[in-house]
């Protein structure tokens, strides 16, 4: 009797203890998982990538997700710290690619040309620390390169995170002085390079029109 008795409860225990993270993880994916949505699809090669993110995504019209990001030195920088200028959003899904070194340097090169009205950040999932070294290598000066490492933040709320890698799609976004989004350009191909200068020439737009007014033609957005 007492050896049945002991059997039993020895069972009960291990039943609790196996069911206990079991519980936390279902609370946690209803937590978290229950937000996601699947927004497009793009590619690499002949793999079909989904991105993903906590709700609408970007949209134009729309403001600025509400985010931080990181910089080299470890501090926080809030997207709504560049109000008052045109902001040019690069997102890469890693520097320490080739496609991704171009699109930093190319970027990096022509911003100087538009002046102090007009702010450039690249953002990626790499660590600040590996986004410093690249920037010093590279001698990158003229933008500001930003890690959204920490929670992912800022691709879930732009829609843009690959679901597969667990890094930023290949876009680029400009906002208007006011933190509203007036141009979306995803690279249906994770490979290639943006239309850099569909994107030049919408911002040039913009700045002709004071900055916060939509330029004559409309940025189409894939």
């Amino acid at each position: 009797m007492k050896s049945r008795l002991f059997r039993y409860l020895v069972s009960v225990v291990l039943l609790t203890l196996l069911s206990a993270p079991l519980s936390g993880c279902r609370s946690l994916c209803s937590r978290f998982g229950s937000r996601e949505q699947r927004l497009a699809m793009i590619h690499r090669g002949e793999a079909m990538l989904t991105l993903v993110g906590d709700g609408p995504g970007l949209r134009i019209g729309k403001p600025l997700p509400a985010v931080s990001l990181v910089d080299p030195e470890l501090k926080e920088v809030a997207l709504s710290s560049y109000l008052g200028r045109t902001l040019i959003i690069s997102t890469v899904p890693s520097l320490d690619t080739p496609v991704c070194g171009r699109q930093t340097r190319h970027f990096n090169q022509v911003i100087a040309d538009f002046g102090p009205n007009v702010a450039l950040i690249t953002v990626s999932e790499d660590l600040p620390f590996a986004q410093k070294r690249f920037c010093e290598t590279e001698e990158i000066a003229n933008i500001d390169v930003l890690s959204d490492y920490r929670d992912r933040d800022f691709a879930r709320a732009s829609g843009l995170l690959v679901k597969e890698l667990l890094v930023l799609a290949r876009a680029v976004i400009v906002a208007d002085r006011n933190g509203i989004v007036r141009y979306v350009q995803v690279v249906p191909d994770l490979g290639q390079e943006p239309d850099y200068a569909a994107v030049l020439s919408f911002v040039r737009g913009l700045q002709a029109g004071g900055g916060d007014a939509l330029p004559p033609t409309p940025a189409a957005t894939p």
